[in-house]
């Protein structure tokens, strides 16, 4: 492991409860929206519906949606060190239930968004979320096995004086 990614892994793992909190919640205000406008780039083949405003809607009501259900399912409770197959599967129902909830959006609202970006969208956003998850999850797992170790490889090494 390089050192950058030590000093990452290390001030990462030492913050504060809150504050790994708010880093899980940024980044999945960060990823949801990337998740849809790439499922439209995907879909459409364009550029053209980053200036439609049914697409800032549809990106607005896909982050309320997705937030909302991984708060409910707990996802903000626990940091990412510590995730599991359950916690896999859970990332699946919640960005299944965001994606109907994008599609009944879709259809009451009547946005001009194509009936399968939200299935698009919940594959990319599952795929993000956990693989997001499952990477923290292996740093934390390196410091676990080698606190020792990754600490002294910190330590500045001292010059030979001639």
């Amino acid at each position: 492991m390089s050192k950058l990614t030590q000093s990452f892994t290390i001030w990462l793992f030492g913050l504060d409860r809150w504050k790994k909190r708010l880093l899980q919640i940024a980044f999945d205000v960060s990823i949801t929206p990337l998740a849809f406008l790439l499922a439209l780039f995907m879909r459409l083949e364009t550029t053209a519906y980053l200036f439609k405003l049914d697409t800032y809607i549809g990106v607005l009501i896909a982050i309320i949606a997705t937030l909302s259900v991984f708060a409910a399912r707990g996802f903000y409770n626990n940091f990412a060190r510590h995730i599991s197959i359950e916690t896999a599967n859970s990332i699946i129902i919640g960005c299944l239930v965001s994606c109907t909830a994008l599609l009944s959006a879709t259809f009451l609202l009547e946005l001009q968004i194509p009936r399968s970006v939200p299935l698009i969208y919940a594959t990319i956003l599952c795929f993000f979320s956990t693989s997001a998850r499952f990477l923290i999850r292996g740093l934390g797992q390196s410091i676990s096995k080698n606190p020792r170790k990754m600490l002294q490889s910190m330590e500045p090494v001292p010059q030979a004086s001639n």
